[in-house]
């Protein structure tokens, strides 16, 4: 007797429909699901920074201590108690403001790290409305109301900002006894904006020029006795090269020797080798977090 084996017949053609509808999951069938979800994990959505509720959760560190230190008038405030510790314990400060990491319906992020001789740490984290003297002088009167609650007192010696006289002053306003500096990189800056506004950029390939030039970014290193027999040199030797110079040393003077800046605010001399002249390691960090 023959034994013929036949193999059964599958119909794979239902499976694989049966696959193919069970693998195909719609936006719309799932919709409600996710909303749900979001809706439990980060709230409503507000319209508004007036309508801004932090949680609970996002108001502590991953320790469980207090992290946010002052929330009032669209101004949330970030500090830790290291951080704290940080700005108490560390006399030089650098502040500077980003507005590309600026939460929704806040107009910068503003920081304030401390430099121990070796690197410079964050120590407090703000989202601010407003780029205001006002704004700037709450934010640091929340800041001393809550470190003195705490048992912690604040007296920095140097602080370090952007040319920028809404936090010129409210720095100096809320800390009399601190110097008070403009970042000596965003000098050098604002000085090469006027040169290319005034289209000298070329100019600067001459050796002469060059050298006058390079004279006006090094004012913030000069001694202050020496500054007005410095720029009447670069004055005359500028002017006696081209009258078209005239408007730059122009915006020299009117800007930092006799005009919008203090000169206390933008020497250096006097900080020169006790703390960073520039405010370029906030400003890596920022574009760390810009990243």
């Amino acid at each position: 007797m023959r034994f013929v084996f036949v193999s059964p017949k599958v119909d794979t053609t239902e499976a694989r429909v049966d696959l193919w509808r069970g693998g195909k999951i719609t936006l719309f069938s799932v919709r409600s699901t996710l909303y749900r979800t979001r809706l439990e994990t980060l709230s409503v959505l507000r319209k508004s920074v007036e309508q801004l509720q932090i949680p609970a959760s996002m108001a502590v560190t991953i320790n469980q201590q207090q992290f946010l230190i002052y929330h009032m008038n669209n101004i949330v405030v970030y500090a830790s108690p290291t951080g704290l510790q940080m700005l108490q314990q560390n006399s030089h400060w650098n502040a500077d403001g980003t507005f590309k990491t600026a939460p929704m319906y806040f107009s910068q992020s503003y920081s304030i790290h401390v430099w121990d001789v070796l690197t410079m740490k964050p120590a407090l984290f703000c989202a601010l409305p407003r780029k205001t003297f006002e704004i700037y002088k709450e934010v640091l009167t929340g800041l001393n109301y809550h470190a003195s609650n705490v048992g912690i007192i604040l007296n920095p010696q140097t602080i370090l900002i952007d040319f920028e006289l809404g936090a010129y002053n409210a720095f100096s306003d809320v800390y009399p006894n601190a110097i008070v500096k403009g970042c000596d990189f965003h000098f050098t800056k604002n000085i090469w904006k006027r040169i290319k506004k005034l289209d000298l950029v070329r100019d600067c390939k001459k050796e002469e020029i060059r050298r006058e030039i390079a004279n006006i970014m090094s004012l913030p290193l000069l001694h202050m006795n020496e500054l007005n027999n410095s720029m009447e040199l670069i004055i005359d030797t500028l002017s006696n090269t081209d009258d078209k110079y005239i408007k730059l040393t122009d915006y020299v003077i009117t800007t930092y020797i006799s005009g919008k800046f203090d000169i206390q605010f933008w020497n250096l001399y006097d900080t020169t080798g006790v703390r960073p002249r520039t405010n370029n390691h906030v400003e890596g960090w920022h574009r760390a977090q810009n990243s």
